[in-house]
């Protein structure tokens, strides 16, 4: 009868947490696994001949502990095995969708636009996530970091002159598009140095491709039509997933 009750309960909790995108998912499956099991061990109760009103009160504590444990363990179990294995689980990435983070903090202090920019494309590439079936929160989360290497000379990005000063028109286009291209590498050692997981900085490495860095690229071929491509690419790789 306890393996009918509390599995009963257990699968409930596991379809309310799947593809949980909140923490409060994770304690709201606490509760309807509690709800559950006592709900089974009244009926339970209810049809026994020899039930007495002294067991309720235990039948409501088990639910309750039963109900509050599983919840605390499955999120202590999440990152254990995080942790332990390399695996990037929901708590991390919900740990990470957190604006407060050092890294999202240090965006926002010293490159409120590339931050503004990154929070938007999140916003919107969630939404289209969940429309195509896709990973909607590690969609979010990585896009909130896919810029992070802007850090390193947030000048050069358009979105962070605020003053309308442009560094790149002192440079030849070549070393403007070194400068772009070089966001993506430094991205990946921060995301290194924080201990980000591979599934987010995948979106810092992929997020490009090896497409061009068109503009100076552009630039570059009217003076010289004969400009290697391949200076001006980034350097990949190409998604290696839909999200």
């Amino acid at each position: 009868r306890l393996i009918l009750v509390f599995g009963f309960g257990s699968v409930a909790g596991i379809v309310v947490v799947y593809r949980a995108e909140r923490l409060n998912r994770h304690l709201l499956a606490g509760g309807v696994l509690a709800v559950i099991a006592f709900a089974l061990l009244l009926g339970i109760w209810l049809v026994d001949p020899e039930r007495k009103a002294a067991d309720l009160p235990w039948m409501t504590a088990a639910a309750l502990i039963n109900g509050s444990l599983s919840s605390l363990l499955a999120l202590g179990g999440f990152l254990s095995l995080g942790l332990l294995f390399g695996i990037t689980t929901r708590v991390q990435l919900m740990e990470l969708a957190q604006l407060n983070q050092p890294l999202l903090r240090r965006l926002q202090d010293e490159a409120p636009g590339t931050f503004h920019h990154s929070v938007i494309v999140g916003n919107l590439a969630e939404r289209a996530a969940q429309l195509v079936g896709a990973d909607s929160l590690l969609v979010r989360v990585g896009c909130y970091y896919h810029d992070v290497g802007k850090l390193l000379q947030p000048a050069f990005y358009i979105e962070n002159q605020l003053a309308g000063d442009n560094p790149h028109d002192e440079l030849d286009s070549q070393r403007s598009a070194k400068i772009v291209q070089e966001h993506v590498k430094g991205g990946l050692e921060l995301a290194r140095q924080h201990g980000l997981p591979q599934r987010v900085t995948a979106f810092i490495a992929e997020h490009h491709g090896t497409r061009l860095v068109t503009y100076f690229y552009r630039q570059a071929a009217r003076e010289n039509p004969r400009v290697d491509a391949t200076d001006y690419s980034y350097p990949g790789p190409r998604p290696q997933s839909r999200e």
